[in-house]
């Protein structure tokens, strides 16, 4: 649900993610993390599996795989030198600064934000140039929107825009 959540997911993860947990947070599409937080797939140290596919959408294929197979944690600065982490910031900081990231996307297109995030959906397991082909599309369907238009004037005017959903 949350991967397939129509509008952009910001992950305020304060504490241990663990399994269950990091699955959830790399399913959001933007994280920060409180600088005391690690995150883990032990499941290999309970005789089970799981969770791997989304730990490597985080920190690639070797990471992973040093993760998986040690069950061992890693630390949200760890995450954020691999980029799979936005921020590492005070736990008392944390909320504030998922909240103005969260009001800076806020601040763009709702048709542009739905389209871009059900575009980035569609092209994450696709080839570079399946995916590209289908952002082309995408790009041709947003720029139908006077949205689209009204983003470009008000960039170029160096004006807030006037989202009018249409």
């Amino acid at each position: 649900a949350i991967m397939d959540c129509p509008l952009p997911v910001v992950a305020a993860v304060n504490g241990r993610a663990i399994g269950a947990g990091l699955v959830l947070a790399a399913c959001c599409d933007v994280i920060i993390a409180a600088d005391h937080v690690t995150f883990s797939v032990p499941e290999i140290k309970a005789g089970v599996l799981g969770g791997a596919r989304h730990l490597q959408r985080l920190v690639g294929p070797f990471k992973t795989r040093k993760m998986f197979f040690t069950g061992e944690p890693e630390t949200a600065q760890e995450f954020y030198r691999l980029g799979a982490v936005e921020a590492v910031v005070a736990p008392d900081k944390l909320l504030e600064t998922a909240q103005e990231l969260a009001a800076s996307i806020a601040r763009n297109s709702p048709i542009g934000l739905r389209l871009g995030k059900e575009s980035l959906v569609r092209v994450e397991d696709l080839s570079v140039r399946e995916g590209y082909r289908i952002e082309q599309d995408y790009t041709g369907r947003v720029t139908r929107y006077r949205d689209s238009a009204e983003a470009r004037s008000a960039y170029l005017e160096k004006r807030g825009p006037d989202w009018s959903w249409s």
